[in-house]
């Protein structure tokens, strides 16, 4: 049986063993929440179906997740977590993303990847880890600045991307991140198009010269759009249990997926 196949016939067990890619996987939230329970001895309440905002999935996470498994000595278990995950669902590519505090918080470069590369080679040493450097929408641009060749020159990162809401700060601002990033050959990826408009994304992709959209899903409103992307070859990194769990998406089966046209220049990561 192939992926569908077994989607369709629920057959749960024979997913996990089946390669699969993760390359939209936040870390620190990209893990399971029984692994951390049986870790730290206590019962989480599981999530909710849906979420009323991106401020309700945050208010979520600081009343159940932190108390639990916060701090330095939290965040590396939940850092743990994903990788445990990602052994358990034989992810064969997987992609974090990790901010400048994440390194901070650890001591630097040279812990932050001592770490990483522990967990790796425990759980899943046979999996490409490209590690993701995400910023904030909100965050402040002349202070991360002054941070990024220390966190580039380390040649650890394959990637950076921006998260959080869309709206917060124009994406034009990142402009200076992003031509540092082209200094180190990263993958460039923002999240835009998940709450926005389809011009948002078009917007993204040729102000940052993105290769990458993390959701997208607005593309979908636009067949002018859709072209756009097929034609630059623009990845989109979908992520329907989110836009379910957010409403963006009113269900599996009346999410903008199903009519995103299926072309081999517009790869769907589902």
């Amino acid at each position: 049986m192939n992926f569908i196949e077994l989607l369709e016939n629920r057959d749960y067990k024979k997913l996990l063993r089946i390669p699969k890619s993760d390359i939209h996987s936040h870390a620190g939230r990209g893990g399971n929440i029984k692994f951390i329970s049986e870790r730290k001895g206590s019962c989480i309440l599981p999530p909710p179906e849906k979420y009323d905002s991106l401020s309700h999935m945050q208010k979520w996470f600081d009343e159940n997740i932190k108390p639990i498994c916060g701090g330095k000595e939290g965040q590396i278990l939940r850092w743990e977590a994903c990788f445990a995950e990602a052994k358990r669902n034989s992810i064969s590519r997987l992609a974090l993303s990790f901010s400048r505090l994440d390194v901070a918080l650890v001591g630097g470069m040279e812990a932050f990847m001592k770490i990483l590369e522990k967990f790796h080679q425990e759980y899943c040493p046979d999996t490409r880890f490209e590690p993701e450097l995400t910023y904030g929408r909100n965050c402040n641009i002349d202070a991360e600045l002054e941070y990024i060749d220390e966190l580039l020159e380390a040649d650890y990162f394959r990637s950076i991307d921006i998260c959080n809401g869309e709206f917060q700060q124009p994406i034009h601002s990142f402009v200076p991140l992003y031509r540092k990033a082209e200094e180190y050959n990263l993958v460039k990826k923002a999240h835009v198009g998940e709450f926005g408009s389809a011009e948002d994304i078009v917007e993204a992709v040729q102000t940052l010269g993105l290769q990458e959209v993390h959701h997208g899903i607005a593309a979908a409103n636009s067949k002018e759009v859709m072209r756009f992307l097929e034609r630059e070859m623009i990845q989109l990194n979908i992520c329907p249990s989110s836009n379910v769990m957010l409403k963006v998406a009113k269900s599996y089966t009346e999410h903008e997926l199903l009519i995103i046209p299926h072309k081999k220049v517009l790869i769907i990561r589902i």
